[in-house]
């Protein structure tokens, strides 16, 4: 049986994995390399991978014990008395446990909806300068590199993804571990957004 501990940090490299198709097929392209600096596309493009690994190596190297929340319990009591063991008992179901679970749970999409209810604001508002008729130094720059485009529509699709675990939300280890897998993608989804904003900056000069 696999542990809490590697339940959770086997969800934290799913992340990578996507940030790594997006890389290959949307980011690393000719016209994204000869226009971006190397030094600066590198440190953008590693910002998702130093995060997740640092938090990989706080949950198990430093921490050496369960990367689950303190508050966190097992709501499956098996130290069953003999006398209800004969009786056909085999565990014993904590409610409280539940009820604790659930909200530890809920704090956890609560905290990524709020993240993702700001970045939300970053990208409106992006939107809105770039489709501003009345700017037309945007509307060059959107013919010259329509990937910018498409970097946003990745954007929306990873911000709208990441108000799934409110749906997800239950008492098990499970849920903490797709909590992993949405908070790498806010990781993601900012390093676009940087991209986004480096690219703007440098068709000014």
């Amino acid at each position: 049986m696999l542990t809490h501990q590697l339940y959770i940090t086997s969800f934290l490299f799913i992340p990578l994995i996507i940030w790594l198709f997006i890389i290959k097929y949307f980011i690393w392209t000719k016209d994204v390399i000869s226009f971006i600096p190397m030094n600066i596309l590198l440190s953008i493009l590693v910002i998702p991978f130093i995060v997740i690994i640092y938090n990989y190596y706080t949950l198990t190297i430093k921490n050496g014990t369960d990367s689950l929340p303190s508050t966190f319990g097992n709501c499956n009591d098996n130290n069953i008395p003999e006398a209800e063991k004969y009786k056909g008992v085999r565990y014993y179901y904590n409610l409280d446990c539940v009820s604790n679970n659930l909200q530890v749970t809920y704090n956890y999409a609560k905290l990524l909806n709020m993240r993702s209810y700001y970045i939300n604001y970053i990208i409106f508002f992006m939107i809105m300068i770039i489709s501003n008729p009345w700017i037309r130094f945007f509307k060059d720059t959107l013919l010259k590199r329509p990937y910018i485009v498409q970097w946003l529509s990745l954007s929306m699709i990873l911000n709208i993804l990441c108000y799934i675990p409110t749906l997800l939300t239950n008492y098990t280890v499970e849920s903490i571990g797709f909590y992993k897998i949405f908070s790498g993608l806010l990781n993601i989804n900012l390093s676009l957004l940087i991209l986004i904003m480096v690219v703007l900056y440098r068709s000014l000069e």
